[in-house]
């Protein structure tokens, strides 16, 4: 029998499969976006919009195949000493990170 109000199901919703997020101006997503050099679309990630750009850098990063990159060029968002160097790891970019 189901007691849950309006007969939702008791289980319900489940927040974490949607990649939304509440903020002082209401809901929020980001998209992490990987383009190639002329702006067209590789892959990306939706997160809610509370989620910090360094946090998905690396999980974007290993969706795309830098094998024959020569820069990377990303926000300041994704700046940090540990993602430059798991970006060099990978063999790529080793002669310029940029980071705006």
């Amino acid at each position: 029998m189901n007691t849950s109000p309006y007969g939702q199901h008791s289980s319900g919703a489940n927040p974490k499969d949607q990649a939304i997020a509440k903020s002082h101006g209401g809901n929020t997503t980001k998209i992490h976006l990987a383009v190639d050099v002329h702006g067209n679309p590789i892959t990306f990630i939706i997160t809610d919009g509370t989620t910090h750009d360094i946090k998905m850098a690396k999980d974007l990063v290993d969706k795309v195949d830098l094998t024959n990159v020569v820069m990377l060029s990303a926000d300041k968002g994704y700046d940090s000493q540990d993602f430059r160097a798991y970006v060099e790891e990978k063999n790529a970019c080793k002669h310029s990170t940029k980071i705006k």
